[in-house]
């Protein structure tokens, strides 16, 4: 595999089953259980069940309406937009057609979501792994994070280090240090199938991530997930951008989803969305109620620091409670949802 930056997936337009004026209309009940999220991009996996011609998305069954029309196996991608009534999916005009990827590539596209949870246990364990292999404790050096030296340049490092970008380090000859690499030569180690199921997890959540920064890329969207220690607390952080379309009246956000893991003290979530050239929303989900008084009562100082970036602080709230679509995806697993056109 390559780098975000290197990687060239085999891409054609496949026969879709439906088109762009078109949309396969979801309401909110449905909605929420798929955690959508709007101009998010969501891609899935044409099956048949019994007679009826569905579509695998996040783990769930849609049901597609008999007029339209597709191949079993075919890979489709949707751009998610909010609506009154529920959210409109949208197909893509050109997604990474299946037929043209290995069985390999598959299975790390539409591996299962329990992959992404043992490589936040992964992370916790690297720093005792780190005994074995002194190498991977150089690699983890940028990942392992304090709260009061954050900034601009630690996040980047961090971001060069997660191991999005192995494969172009290497074509540079810079492969030390690199976290995936790092990670398959520690597998040569004696360990014990925990750990080793362990590691295999969380290389192929690495490989997942690329592949998703590559097909965004390829649609002339940005989308980089990667994941540190802050505070020696497993960390998510997300960044995503759709361009917008000459339809839409005012140009989408740069988003950027963060995510940490507290323990007894709950996962808090920061939601910030920049709407160029510089106004600024945040949401944060905070399900601890002392965390949440003190998150607000540095909102004036959070907005006189987001200032001295010349930036305008629009909307500020802190919600004591778990992120709501987090917590209510997938309520069912194998559940079919009703859709109509």
């Amino acid at each position: 595999m390559l780098g975000p930056e290197q990687i060239k997936l085999p891409i054609k337009l496949n026969p879709m089953v439906a088109t762009e004026a078109t949309p396969l209309r979801v309401n909110h009940e449905a909605g929420r259980a798929l955690g959508l999220l709007n101009h998010q991009i969501i891609k899935g996996l044409v099956e048949a069940r019994g007679d009826a011609l569905g579509l695998r998305l996040k783990g769930e069954f849609l049901e597609l309406p008999k007029a339209w029309q597709g191949q079993v196996g075919q890979t489709l991608a949707f751009k998610a937009i909010a609506t009154a009534q529920g959210f409109n999916l949208i197909p893509q005009a050109q997604v990474a057609a299946g037929q043209g990827l290995s069985s390999e590539l598959l299975r790390l596209f539409f591996k299962p979501a329990t992959t992404a949870q043992s490589f936040t246990q992964l992370l916790t364990q690297l720093p005792q792994l780190a005994q074995q292999l002194p190498a991977l404790a150089s690699a983890l050096g940028p990942l392992n994070l304090r709260s009061g030296a954050l900034n601009a340049q630690s996040l980047g490092a961090a971001l060069l280090a997660s191991g999005l970008f192995g494969e172009s380090r290497i074509k540079r000859g810079l492969a030390d240090g690199d976290l995936k690499v790092t990670l398959r030569q520690l597998l040569l180690n004696e360990l014990d199938a925990s750990a080793r199921a362990l590691l295999g997890d969380g290389i192929d959540e690495l490989e997942h991530r690329q592949l998703e920064a590559v097909q965004a890329q390829q649609r002339g969207d940005t989308l980089l997930h990667f994941s540190f220690l802050l505070d020696s607390r497993p960390t998510e952080i997300q960044m995503s951008h759709t361009p917008a379309s000459a339809s839409e009246e005012q140009a989408a956000p740069w988003i950027v989803d963060l995510k940490t893991d507290l323990g007894a003290q709950g996962t808090v979530w920061l939601n910030s969305r920049l709407y160029l050239p510089s106004t600024l929303e945040i949401i944060a989900w905070i399900p601890n109620k002392a965390l949440a008084a003190a998150a607000q009562s540095q909102m004036a100082v959070l907005e006189q620091n987001i200032a001295g970036f010349n930036l305008a602080l629009k909307r500020a709230q802190v919600i004591e409670t778990e992120r709501p679509e987090r917590a209510q995806q997938h309520p069912r697993p194998g559940q079919v949802l009703d859709v109509s056109t």
